[in-house]
This record gives structure tokens, C-alpha cells and sequence, in this order.
């Protein structure tokens, strides 16, 4: 996980930049892609269910939520991108529904699993486990579903089984299905067993509590279900909503933790590659919350820091627990950053107890 305080104490002249990342390898290899393993749907399987398989692939990728596309290369794109379709992957189910020949493709995405808390009325987000592939489909009819999984990137393709195919059976179920326009009449919608759709509406573009964040939503939603509230709008992408950003900003402020998303430099001369950089000023520090998924286990924090005229008590990065700034038991710190660093060098901080939560 990664997380830290930052104080600054006297005057800044340049900026601290710092990042945290997981400490891990990430070995890229150039060989075929392959499928070592797949999941089974489990339970009794049923019409317009969600239906959802967990896939292991051979490789990792710098940047796996690119699709490969042999096409999308470096001289087809301007000059200051940096990802490439060429270098990305696809993973996919290939599925032909019951009593028919004809199949299509179901794409698989690449996914993270979050343990979600809330403390001291706040939503903090941590890491659980390692990514995982998966492929999530819902059945629209009954019977036998015939598929077999693939992967391909600029190294080859391979299936999953290598030969044959898997299956698995549905039965009815009591769900209406999905909304579409209406067969008897289109200018009206419809469930997929013909009940008509009626929509009542509401707008929450964003969550009702800035400090709750999502679980506000689950409240709001109760309400809204309990008044026949069936058609909501939200928008997901926006720093204090649920954009990627935004459902766990990546650095907050002390003055103002509930401005946007702060400390998005990327990719300059300030920050090392890859990495989000926080630049706190003079007498408002920065940091980030985060829950820890393994609480019995130890964890070694990295930083890259940068700096340059810092005078007097200078700075230093603190690890606490609390969901707020001002809260908590210091768990590690640093030593004083004082003077100048002109290159990031890397921090490592071990927490020397096991939190549950700390930022």
C-alpha cells in the first residue's frame, strides 16, 4: 500500500516532490502469450444472472487496459504518446449462445479488488490481493452455452482450453431482463419479458457526502429504491466524484482535504516515471488515507524524494494511523530533509506495527 504525511516548516523554495509505489517486480517477457488457468461459474446458473470467471494469464504488461491493436504503433499517434496499441493485450471470451453456430466475442478486463472502510465518517480505499484477469458475462437465454477464452498481443495468440471448448448450462429465472425499446410499440421501453418500463427519474451527479464519498451512495439509493426511483444519472468521471482519481484522491490537503484531486504531475523532470508527485507548500502539508487489507502483515513504504532550499526544521514524511491529518500514532517517519536533493532518491519506511487504516 503507500501513503504519507509531508510537513513542511520553513520556507520552500523549489518544492519536495515524493511519490509512493508498491515495492514489486514487474518482468515483461518476450514470449507468447498463453492462459494457464480459468475459473468455473459456480451455484445453480440462472437467466440474466451475472456470470463471472477469474483468468490466469502467463504475462504481465506495463500497461494492461490497453487492448492490442497492431495498427495503433508509434508512428500512427503524435509524437508525445506514450502508450501504444501495439504493445497492449486482449483478453477475451469467445461464446456462442444455445442452439445457435454463430459466436461473439465477450471482452475481459483487467481488475483490482479494494477494501472499502469507513472511519471517522470518512471513506478510505485500500488494496486487497493481487490483479486478476476476468471476464464477466449475463445469459440471456436458456440452455448450453458453448466457449473457450483468448489472448493476444504482438508476440502471437493462444486459447484456453488449447482444443475443444468449455460449457455450461442455464435455467429460467423470475428476473425481468433488460430494458430495451419496446416490440409492441417503440416509442416506449420494455423489460425483456414485455413488462413495460416506466422511468422515474433523479440526478446525483455526485455523492450526496464529500467525506463519505461512496457510502453516502448506498444511503442515497436506499431512499431513492424505497421511493421507486429507477433510473438514475451519475457521472463518473470527475475528481470528487467517482472518477479513478477522485474515489480516492491521490493527495489531500490539510487546509482543504476536499478540493479535487491533487499532485497529478506526471511524467516530468520533477517527479520519476510512472509515479504521482506530491508538492506540498509552506505550512500545508499533503497526504493520503489508505486502509490496509493485510493487517497481520508488515509493510515497507517507498519514496522518491526531491528538494531543494530547504532551510531550518526542513521536512519530513511521517506514517500514522487515523483517518485524519491531525490524528493517530506516528508508526515510521523519516529523517529531516533539509538543503538540497536534485535527484529523487528512494526512501524506504517499514512500519514497525500492523494497522488496520493509517495515512
Amino acid at each position: 500500500m503507500r501513503s504519507c504525511v509531508v510537513m513542511l516548516n520553513k520556507n520552500l523554495i523549489y518544492a519536495l516532490i515524493l511519490a509512493f509505489t508498491l515495492t514489486f517486480t514487474m518482468k515483461v517477457e518476450a514470449a507468447a502469450p498463453s492462459i494457464n488457468s480459468a475459473s468455473q461459474p459456480q451455484g445453480t446458473l440462472q437467466k440474466f444472472s451475472k456470470l463471472e470467471w477469474d483468468l490466469s494469464v502467463n504475462k504481465e504488461y506495463p500497461n494492461p487496459f490497453y487492448y492490442y491493436d497492431a495498427s495503433d504503433t508509434p508512428q500512427s499517434n503524435p509524437s508525445n504518446m506514450t502508450w501504444y496499441g501495439v504493445d497492449g493485450v486482449s483478453v477475451d471470451m469467445v461464446i456462442a449462445e444455445p442452439g445457435s453456430s454463430n459466436s461473439f466475442k465477450v471482452p475481459g478486463f483487467y481488475y483490482q479488488e479494494y477494501k472499502r472502510v469507513l472511519v471517522d465518517g470518512q471513506e478510505v480505499l485500500g488494496k486487497v490481493g493481487s490483479p486478476t484477469w476476468k471476464v464477466r458475462y449475463t445469459p440471456s437465454k436458456t440452455g448450453t452455452y458453448i466457449y473457450y477464452f483468448t489472448v493476444q498481443d504482438k508476440e502471437g495468440t493462444a486459447r484456453y482450453p488449447q482444443t475443444g471448448t468449455l460449457s455450461f448450462a442455464v435455467g429460467d429465472s423470475n428476473s425481468d431482463g433488460f430494458v430495451r425499446t419496446s416490440t409492441k410499440d417503440s416509442r416506449f421501453m420494455a423489460y425483456d419479458s414485455g413488462r413495460p418500463y416506466v422511468p422515474i427519474g433523479a440526478g446525483s451527479q455526485w455523492y450526496p457526502d464529500r467525506e463519505k464519498k461512496s457510502f453516502s451512495y448506498d444511503d442515497l439509493f436506499k431512499t431513492y429504491g424505497d421511493n421507486g426511483v429507477n433510473f438514475l444519472r451519475i457521472w463518473d468521471e470527475f475528481d470528487f466524484a467517482l472518477g479513478v482519481e477522485g474515489a480516492q484522491t491521490v493527495w489531500k490537503t490539510q487546509n482543504d482535504p476536499n478540493l479535487a484531486a491533487r499532485g497529478v504531475e506526471i511524467k516530468t523532470t520533477n517527479v520519476r516515471n510512472g509515479l504521482r508527485s506530491a508538492r506540498p507548500a509552506n505550512g500545508d502539508p499533503w497526504y493520503q488515507r489508505v486502509a490496509i487489507s493485510e493487517p497481520n502483515t508488515t509493510h515497507r513504504l517507498t519514496a522518491w524524494v526531491k528538494y531543494s532550499g530547504l532551510s531550518g526544521t526542513g521536512a519530513r514524511i511521517y506514517v500514522k494511523t487515523g483517518a485524519l491529518f491531525t490524528s493517530g500514532q506516528i508508526l515510521a517517519q523519516s529523517q529531516v530533509f533539509s538543503g538540497t536533493q536534485s535527484n529523487c532518491n528512494r526512501l524506504r519506511l517499514t512500519l514497525c506495527r500492523k494497522p488496520k487504516l493509517f495515512h
